[in-house]
Order: C-alpha cells, then sequence, then structure tokens
C-alpha cells in the first residue's frame, strides 16, 4: 500500500518537475525548494522529538488547519487566485504541514513497532506536502 501511494505521489508530481528541471531558472527554484525543505524538515523534526512539550493538544489545530486548506483549495480550483492569495495559501501550507511534522515526530516516539508503515506515511506525506508548499511559494514570489 505504501508503495502504491508512493507511486501514484511521483506520477502526479513527475511532470511538474520535469517542466521545472526543463529550465535553468526551474533547476534553481527546485533547488532552493529542495534545500528549504530539507533544513525545514530536519529542523521541525528535531524540535518535535527533542521537545518535553506535550504537543498532542495540536492534534485538532492541525486537523482543523488542514480541512481548511483543502476547502480553499477546491474555491480556489473554481475561482483562480493572484500571486498574493497563492503566497498566503502557500505560507498556511508551509507552516501547517511544519506543524504536522513537529507534532508526528513526536508521536513518534511512541508508535508501536508493528505500526512503522503508518509512521512512515505520516512523515512522507509531511514532508511531500512541505516539498509542494515551499515551491509553491517560491513559483509565486518570482511572478
Amino acid at each position: 500500500m505504501f508503495a502504491l501511494f508512493t507511486f501514484i505521489t511521483g506520477i502526479t508530481v513527475a511532470p511538474l518537475l520535469a517542466i521545472l528541471a526543463a529550465t535553468p531558472e526551474g533547476v534553481t527554484i527546485l533547488t532552493k525548494a529542495l534545500a528549504i525543505t530539507g533544513l525545514t524538515f530536519t529542523a521541525t523534526a528535531i524540535f518535535g522529538w527533542t521537545t518535553k512539550i506535550d504537543l498532542s493538544g495540536m492534534r485538532g489545530f492541525l486537523m482543523i488547519g488542514l480541512i481548511g486548506m483543502i476547502l480553499v483549495g477546491v474555491v480556489g480550483i473554481f475561482l483562480p487566485w493572484g500571486n498574493t492569495m497563492e503566497m498566503v495559501y502557500s505560507g498556511i501550507g508551509v507552516l501547517l504541514f511544519a506543524g504536522y511534522t513537529v507534532y508526528d515526530f513526536q508521536k513518534l516516539k511512541h508508535y508501536p513497532e508493528d505500526r512503522y508503515i503508518d509512521a512512515a506515511l505520516n512523515l512522507y506525506l509531511d514532508i511531500f506536502n512541505l516539498f509542494l508548499f515551499i515551491l509553491r511559494l517560491i513559483m509565486a514570489r518570482r511572478d
């Protein structure tokens, strides 16, 4: 199941990445997005793993944020917005998935060993969405 999910997300994002990688400016954008994603993910992962603060209360806020982002994203399909709204939406997405990374890394310490696929899927979704929102933010800023 995990491999299938990874494959499907790969084929949906591959065309965008291929288009970006075909130009020198696109390669620069991808490089920036990857570097920022790596740094953000690492910093939030370390914080989530090492903090003594109980982050379990974040779950409800993160879920509300995710539902809100999905709803706004669906509305954005039918009512296109400009660069400013794209930057706001992408910035909120970056904050949301940085929050999910912190939360999931703290939760990882308490996962039963037989649920490692669930844990891996959570972290995969965190870094994947973090990368996409950072990429969108960089692309919106360049226009």
